[in-house]
């Protein structure tokens, strides 16, 4: 049942993005295709939780050894790497990296400290962006207007516990 829900769950992502790549071409069955998705996600599944099989290691063979070997391949391989030429993919700065990831972990953070129902309703509209129409039931509230007012009211909330930590707008 775990690796069916997780199953699920990875078709799911992105909007379906799996499911919508099978090219019903006359190549094959989607019934089919849907196997081969399914035994790789399970495959993936079991490696993320258990790592990959490793071959047996040779009884006459010390483990030191390996480390070593592992070392001079690594500064083999370093030794072609210009270290002037290598570039940041996100094209910022080391220190705004810090700053970014430090303000993530105090946004988390304050997150982590509103009710329940505060974050849900934040989940729902700005990661499931959900339309504020629908949010008013889903959520216990009678209007679309008093989701707007709660909202504001979680917002102003977050505004204060992040300047009260040093965090201010970027």
């Amino acid at each position: 049942m775990d690796h069916y829900t997780y199953i699920l769950e990875r078709l799911r992502e992105d909007d379906f993005r799996r499911l919508r790549a099978f090219a019903g071409e006359g190549r094959g069955k989607f019934t089919t295709w849907l196997v081969v998705v399914a035994r790789r996600l399970c495959v993936d599944r079991h490696r993320r939780t258990h790592g990959r099989a490793r071959p047996e290691r040779e009884p006459d063979r010390p483990r030191a050894t390996d480390s070593i070997a592992r070392r001079n391949l690594a500064d083999l391989l370093a030794d072609g790497i210009d270290a002037e030429r290598v570039v940041d993919p996100t094209g910022l700065p080391p220190d705004d990296l810090v700053l970014r990831s430090e303000r993530h972990e105090a946004v988390l953070a304050a997150v982590g400290k509103l009710d329940l129902s505060d974050r849900l309703l934040l989940k729902l509209r700005f990661e499931d962006d959900t339309p504020i129409g629908l949010l008013a039931p889903m959520v216990g509230l009678s209007s679309r207007w008093q989701v707007n007012r709660r909202l504001k009211s979680v917002l102003a909330r977050l505004r204060v516990e992040l300047e009260s930590g040093g965090i201010t707008e970027p």
